[in-house]
């Protein structure tokens, strides 16, 4: 074996063991995303997510993960994609909600923000800090583009009383 059979050994190495640093497995990708959640390394959240993402790998965690990741970073936009498929994965689950109608809020999307907040329970309302009265009064300016039925299971939902639209200086809405 002469000195070219030598290279081409080499050469195979180490294109092998290149490829092995990048294949990750779901164990990899969830830890690792996690570690980094915790350890709030934004940036490195997003590129092991989209590499999971570019290799077929998408479940709750991640894109949980990735939204939060995004939020932080004030892209509210790409946070709000992935805490919309969060909530595919899990619909039921509040911090996925919270961080997606805040997303929404802060993107200006007030029309989804308040569509969100309608499928929170009032306990999730509570802890996330929505108020329900200016809900209503958002829902009900979102409501003039949509139909009055959706604005009358509006005003169910999310009831003002009349204390608060007096105390506003409105009596209806």
């Amino acid at each position: 074996m002469g000195r070219s059979g030598f290279l081409i050994i080499i050469f195979i190495c180490t294109l092998a063991t290149a490829n092995a640093q990048e294949d990750y497995n779901f164990t990899q990708i969830d830890s690792s995303t996690y570690a980094n959640t915790l350890s709030e390394n934004w940036d490195e959240v997003i590129r092991i997510g989209n590499y999971a993402l570019d290799h077929e790998q998408d479940y709750f965690y991640l894109r949980l993960r990735m939204g939060i990741a995004y939020f932080q970073k004030n892209n509210y936009r790409a946070a709000a994609k992935h805490l919309e498929k969060a909530v595919a994965f899990n619909p039921d689950h509040g911090l996925s909600k919270d961080y997606l109608y805040h997303s929404y809020m802060y993107s200006g999307q007030h029309d989804e923000a308040v569509f969100v907040a309608g499928q929170m329970n009032d306990k999730m309302l509570e802890v996330s800090g929505i108020d329900k009265h200016v809900l209503y009064i958002m829902f009900c300016v979102s409501c003039k583009k949509t139909s009055l039925v959706a604005c009358r299971r509006a005003r169910r939902r999310f009831a003002a009383p009349v204390s608060f639209l007096r105390s506003t200086g409105k009596t209806s809405v």
